[in-house]
């Protein structure tokens, strides 16, 4: 799979939340719990995907962009992403 960023989104990404586009791909190496990000109209569908970067709950949000799936942000999942992860992935 092939992931694909803006630059100065990836910088403040990692300034503000500590976490590199560059490791998403690690999240799609295991289960992950993926659903549509409708609350707003962005323009374009965005998906929110939880899962595991190392020992991490993390919710990358992206968007299908031809072949190659376009890193919008990522970051440590909140307390509730992290319990419907677990319910729907490790249970």
């Amino acid at each position: 799979m092939k992931l694909v960023w803006d630059t100065q989104k990836r910088n403040k990404n990692l300034q503000k939340h500590g976490l590199a586009f560059e490791d998403a791909d690690q999240v799609f190496m295991r289960p992950t719990l993926e659903f549509l990000d409708d609350r707003f109209e962005y323009g374009e569908d965005r998906w929110i995907a939880i899962g595991m970067l190392g020992v991490q709950c993390v919710a990358l949000v992206y968007t299908e962009q031809g072949e190659a799936l376009r890193v919008i942000s990522m970051r440590k999942a909140t307390k509730e992403e992290q319990n419907a992860y677990e319910k729907a992935v490790l249970f």
